[in-house]
């Protein structure tokens, strides 16, 4: 008898299907919980993933971090352009970078480049981006997809870090420059030593209030303007405090244009605007007259034509304390606006930033140091004022200066060294200095005091011809820089023989006058150019109080 069929073949195939099911059930959720986790690591990723497509120029998909980066809700950015998101100076970098990838001109169909970018709320943002290029079927180029990362605080490392850098080559062109100041001012100065003293003794010689007086007076003026230059130029690498007195603004401008207007081409007009009333600053003259020239030359050479409006101008102005808030460094008080325009070639916006630091400048090398401007910003700093300016490509630039007015009124200048009484004597002095045009000069100027001088160019026929008579000389005035044996050894060697020998030296410069100067053993010390007045003033007053 055949076995009858049993019911667990049923039971079987029902457990072989269900665990078909499931398997189909297991492949078919692994795309979609695939989907879900490159959902969520795309939505909840600190980077900015986003897709932006060629055929519109326009950004389909961004990323929810796009609100935190950016500032912009997700939503809000489909659709943006390029313009939109990055500053122009970027837009036209990625132009070219996804251009390239595009034609084929780069190694691979991907861009990595660094980008600036607009922030909803104001500011800039830095994102590095890292973008593959996708094509369809037929390989024509459909769209980017990319990975921007936030390296703003890495930017601004690198920015602080280069900042420093630039800081610390600019001290180091500074002390250059300083060094260099420092070995030219003893020549300089002994040129202008023969300037201005033979035209104090050509002045002696004419009758006063002659065309020729007139002329050589102004020479002289010249010359000591060119001698309180050197100075300052001295001064940059000095922390010495400049001298600061109560100043009429108005006829230390009107010095500047007079001279201006005599080398200005004819084409230029030239324009001038001052109040009745005087303003009177706290300031160093000869570093005002520097602000006013150095503005004024630059508005000159920014009319390269030749041709325009040059236009200074002067007005009380008035700040309240409200000015903090747009120049934090200016205090609230009565100031000299000096305002310097012109209609030249204007300054590019880009270059507004830099145009006070040292170095920097917009004309060729061979016609600018980049040394103007920034003297200018450090000088009106060191007035406690304030230098600003507003300028538009092809149409010209306005500077304006803002120095804090004194209540000081009335200052007398003192009489021109020239019409002031010289000191006379009739003492025997040695005279060393290895130039001779100098040398002849001081021997010229001294003897029509009625001093009896001896002059050498060389220290060694000095020390000998002292040594054959050291009792005959009251005092001696000696350059400080010479060949052989310089000034400050030829004081020591000459006070061996007779230490109460009286010693003023003189110096354009010298760098071992600036460190030892309280150790040296002499009397006094003059600085080149000498004018005979102060000489005449120290040889008097050594002299006087040796006898008492």
């Amino acid at each position: 008898m055949a076995d009858k069929p049993t019911r667990k073949q049923p039971e079987q195939k029902t457990e072989e299907t269900e665990k078909e099911i499931a398997e189909l059930r297991r492949l078919e959720s692994g795309p979609r919980q695939s989907e879900e986790r490159y959902r969520f690591l795309v939505e909840e990723s600190h980077d900015l993933i986003w897709t932006f497509d060629l055929t519109t120029m326009t950004f389909t998909y961004c990323s929810k971090s796009v609100e935190t980066l950016l500032g912009y809700s997700q939503d809000s950015v489909i659709g943006f352009e390029l313009k939109d998101v990055f500053t122009p100076e970027t837009k036209k970098k990625v132009i070219s970078e996804f251009d390239k990838v595009v034609k084929g001109k780069a190694d691979k169909d991907r861009v990595f480049m660094e980008a600036e970018h607009f922030h909803r709320q104001g500011g800039a943002v830095w994102l590095e981006i890292n973008a593959v290029l996708h094509r369809d079927s037929s390989g024509r180029p459909v769209s980017f997809t990319g990975i921007s990362r936030d390296i703003t605080e890495r930017k601004k490392a690198e920015q602080e870090k280069e900042k420093l850098y630039e800081q610390l080559r600019n001290a180091q062109k500074m002390e250059a420059i300083g060094t260099l100041a420092g070995g030219i001012a003893h020549d300089f100065n002994n040129i202008l030593s023969s300037v201005i003293g033979y035209t104090e003794l050509s002045i002696d010689e004419i009758e006063k209030g002659t065309q020729l007086h007139k002329n050589l007076s102004r020479v002289l003026e010249a010359g000591n303007r060119a001698k309180d230059l050197v100075k300052q130029i001295l001064a940059i690498n000095r922390s010495d405090e400049q001298e600061f007195r109560p100043v009429p603004i108005i006829p230390l401008i009107k010095e500047v244009l007079k001279m201006l207007r005599s080398i200005m081409p004819a084409s230029i007009e030239f324009r001038q605007n001052f109040p009745d009333q005087q303003l009177f600053v706290n300031a160093n003259p000869t570093q005002v007259h520097q602000v006013i020239v150095n503005l004024t030359t630059n508005a000159r050479d920014a009319m390269t034509d030749e041709s325009g409006v040059l236009e200074v101008s002067v007005e009380p102005v008035s700040f309240d304390h409200s000015i903090k808030k747009k120049y934090p460094d200016l205090e609230p008080g009565n100031y000299a606006g000096i305002t310097v325009s012109d209609t030249g070639l204007g300054i590019p916006r880009h270059f507004m930033d830099k145009i006070f630091e040292p170095y920097f400048t917009t004309r060729h090398q061979e016609t600018g140091t980049g040394l103007g401007l920034s003297i200018v910003h450090g000088i009106v700093k060191a007035h406690k004022g304030h230098v600003t300016v507003c300028s538009e490509p092809g149409k010209g630039s306005t500077f304006r200066v803002y120095l804090p007015l004194t209540e000081t009124h009335g200052i007398v200048s003192p009489p021109p060294e020239a019409e002031q009484e010289l000191q006379t004597g009739t003492e025997s002095i040695l005279l060393v200095d290895d130039e001779k045009a100098i040398a002849e000069m001081q021997q010229h100027a001294l003897e029509r005091l009625g001093y009896k001088v001896t002059s050498k160019t060389g220290s060694r026929q000095a020390l000998e011809t002292f040594s054959a008579a050291p009792d005959k000389f009251d005092i001696m005035i000696s350059d400080m820089t010479m060949p052989d044996m310089a000034g400050d050894r030829l004081a020591i060697k000459v006070k061996e023989i007779r230490p109460d020998l009286p010693v003023i030296l003189c110096t354009g410069f010298s760098r071992k006058l600036e460190v030892h100067k309280e150790k040296l053993d002499v009397e006094d010390f003059l600085m080149k150019p000498v004018n005979r007045t102060e000489m005449a003033k120290k040889i008097r007053q050594i002299l006087d109080r040796k006898k008492s």
